[in-house]
């Protein structure tokens, strides 16, 4: 295998995932891509080695799990051969640290704008240090663990940051390679050098391993604990990359599920369908998705549940390629809904000195799900390491983008975002068109940081909720007072005492509990399932 993937490196690695993709379109119907004549003898001969050393048919060599997970960009030879305008200097220091690199064969098709979001770098602020880097959203932290306690020790169920879902993370293994992940260094960085960092998530990655028993085990200790919880009625499976187990496996981890008797909807959280591992919906997890829909459809005297995915995406093109609507086509046929999940990034899908092109490009990528029959569910901010500014998308920015968007009547409202969320790690808060995003914020240049206190308002106007976010200060973006003031004295006296108590935990003289109360923010409880006590 290593001197066929030299081999494609010398002749040219776009064109051989080309070739090896144009037999995929030309069996499914679809057009074939173009690729230079001059090489049509020497690439035909290559897919067709590749193929027999991975003992499948050439027609089915694009659609081959091993050949993704192979021939994907993983080192800066590979990458510079792509001739992408990519910052080698960033990219070979990003790399030094013991990030990992994981770029798949469709994505580098795309190029440009596209493949951007799975190269990475090394910017000013990063320091693998940074709480930011470690975990963004606390989606790992210990509060917001649900454990069980068992005679082989304590393991890991999922998260619970609101009372109502969990987010149970099944593995830390991701090959999509989204560079800068909001799950932190957990799935980008690797053993040793994350070990270097913090023992701590260390261990948590190596207990999120990709066994599949484990992952089934994980599955029926949290369904136990869930049955003693009946105020969650949502569960996201999630990762790293849940598909990346067998359809048998997911089809186990779902029928623990269906035995979770207050569970409504489990939400499948994946990047695959449009990220590059489209070859996982296939016909075997289609019948295990059949199936859970079947046993929990409510007739049968059991709650009805529902089965989601939640799809990410980067932009439109991602959605309209023949293997993304192959891909959506089996999982409708299946009965499943697909919602569509889009971190805004600049450069990639946003781009803030233009709020205006920014609409423009949101527009283009909701309007391609209403093509093909998604829901355009969340555009969200920051759903990466906020270490890393390049990518920022400033919340105001945000705002002025939607008021844009809202501003155009000649689309059909089923083709619009439902929602501007905030992820971050007290929660969730939304973004709303100017001048209805009501915020104070302050500017720290020393810390080269803006943080903002957005209140959560109640109908009568009151606020109990204050949520606190910051994002890097970037000079000539949100370095400006552009917020209109909040001229309502109870809102003034509530942000003043969560800028206060975050002053304080600043400098450690609360803690988060004692943060979380000021701010009106619930503090998660999350008791654990204890196995085999008396």
């Amino acid at each position: 295998m290593d001197k066929i993937k030299q081999e494609a490196l010398e002749i040219g690695i776009r064109d051989f995932y080309s070739y090896a993709r144009n037999y995929y379109l030309q069996k499914n119907g679809f057009e074939t891509a173009e690729v230079p004549e001059d090489k049509g003898e020497t690439l035909d001969e290559l897919v067709s080695r590749t193929a027999s050393f991975l003992g499948v048919d050439r027609n089915d060599l694009w659609q081959t799990p091993a050949f993704h997970m192979a021939f994907r960009v993983t080192d800066l030879k590979s990458l510079t051969s792509l001739n992408e305008e990519v910052d080698v200097e960033s990219v070979s220091a990003s790399l030094e640290t013991g990030r990992e690199m994981s770029i798949l064969p469709l994505n580098v098709l795309f190029g440009g704008s596209t493949m951007k979001k799975y190269v990475p770098s090394l910017p000013k602020l990063y320091s693998g240090k940074e709480k930011h880097s470690l975990d963004p959203y606390g989606i790992f932290r210990g509060q917001d663990q649900i454990r069980a306690i068992t005679r082989e020790g304590s393991k890991y169920l999922g998260s619970r940051k609101f009372d109502y879902a969990v987010l149970e993370n099944i593995t830390e293994f991701c090959p999509v390679g989204c560079a800068e992940c909001y799950k932190g260094v957990l799935t980008r960085l690797g053993m040793s050098a994350l070990a270097d960092i913090d023992p701590k998530y260390a261990e948590l990655k190596k207990e999120l391993n990709l066994q599949e028993q484990r992952a089934v085990e994980q599955t029926r200790l949290l369904t136990d604990w869930l049955n003693q919880h009946p105020e969650v009625n949502t569960v996201i499976i999630s990762g790293g990359e849940p598909l990346m187990y067998s359809p048998d496996t997911m089809g186990k981890i779902l029928d623990h599920l269906g035995k979770a008797e207050h569970l409504k909807a489990v939400r499948i959280c994946t990047s695959a369908v449009y990220q590059g591992l489209f070859y996982k919906i296939n016909d075997d997890l289609v019948s295990r998705l059949s199936d859970f829909r079947r046993k929990n459809n409510g007739r049968n005297g059991k709650a009805k549940k529902q089965l989601y995915f939640n799809c990410h995406v980067t932009d439109e093109h991602q959605l309209l390629t023949p293997e993304a609507r192959i891909a959506t086509e089996r999982l409708q046929e299946a009965g499943v809904s697909i919602h569509l999940q889009m971190p805004l990034q600049e450069g990639i899908n946003f781009y803030r000195d233009d709020p205006q092109k920014s609409a423009e490009k949101m527009r283009a990528i909701s309007e391609a799900a209403y093509e093909i029959g998604v829901i355009p569910y969340k555009a969200i901010v920051n759903m990466h390491s906020p270490s890393y500014p390049e990518l920022t998308v400033p919340i105001e920015r945000v705002s002025e983008a939607i008021t844009f968007l809202d501003g155009h009547f000649d689309t059909s409202d089923m083709a619009r975002w439902q929602a501007y969320n905030i992820l971050h790690e007290q929660g969730n808060s939304y973004v709303y068109p100017k001048p209805n995003f009501v915020a104070e914020k302050d500017i720290d240049r020393e810390r080269s940081r803006v943080t903002y206190f957005i209140p959560k308002l109640n109908p009568d106007g009151s606020v109990n909720e204050v949520h606190t976010y910051e994002e890097p200060l970037i000079e000539g973006i949100n370095d400006g007072a552009s917020l209109r003031l909040i001229a309502d004295a109870r809102i003034q006296r509530r942000i003043g005492e969560v800028r206060n108590a975050y002053q304080k935990l600043r400098k450690d003289e609360i803690d988060t509990r004692e943060f979380y109360r000021v701010s009106g923010i619930k503090f998660s409880e999350n008791k654990p399932l204890v196995v085999g006590g008396d």
